[in-house]
C-alpha cells in the first residue's frame, strides 16, 4: 500500500493587498524565479517575484497586439520567450522581457520580424548608427 502524501501551505500570491487576481488560469516560472500569472478576468499578465512581490503587468482588454481577451495560459521557453494563450482572440502571443540577456548582453526587442528566433534588437554596443529605427539595422538570429 502506498503512503498518503501530505502537503503543507507555504505561501500565497499576491502579497500586496492592493494587488489581486480575477480568475487566474495559468502560471509559469522563468529561469530567474519570476512568476507569471495569466490573470484572465483582468485581461493581463502579472509578473511577480518568487516571494509574491509585484514587478510589472501588461496587457489590457482588446484585440490589438499586446492586448488580451481572457488570457488562459502562459509559458516560458529556455530562451526567455513568453507565450500567452489569448483564448478570447483565438491566438497565441509571443513576448520577450525588455531586460532579456542574449549571450550575456542585455537587449531590448525593437521589432519582431515574424521569423522564429529573428528579431531586430537595440543595444549600443551591438548597433551602428544613432537610431534603432534605421533601415539597415542588423538582425540577430539565435539558432
Amino acid at each position: 500500500a502506498r503512503a498518503a502524501e501530505e502537503y503543507r501551505f507555504v505561501h500565497k500570491w499576491p502579497t500586496e493587498q492592493q494587488r489581486y487576481f480575477d480568475s487566474p488560469h495559468g502560471i509559469a516560472v522563468d529561469k530567474s524565479g519570476f512568476v507569471y500569472v495569466a490573470d484572465s478576468g483582468c485581461n493581463r499578465i502579472q509578473k511577480l517575484t518568487a516571494t509574491g512581490e509585484f514587478v510589472t503587468e501588461w496587457g489590457g482588454k482588446g484585440h490589438e497586439d499586446g492586448q488580451f481577451d481572457y488570457p488562459w495560459g502562459v509559458a516560458i521557453d529556455d530562451s526567455g520567450w513568453i507565450y500567452v494563450v489569448d483564448s478570447g482572440n483565438d491566438r497565441i502571443q509571443k513576448f520577450m522581457d525588455e531586460t532579456t540577456m542574449i549571450d550575456d548582453v542585455p537587449v531590448r526587442v525593437v521589432e519582431l520580424t515574424g521569423e522564429p528566433g529573428d528579431a531586430v534588437i537595440y543595444h549600443p554596443a551591438l548597433l551602428q548608427g544613432e537610431s534603432p529605427n534605421l533601415s539597415d539595422v542588423p538582425r540577430f538570429v539565435r539558432g
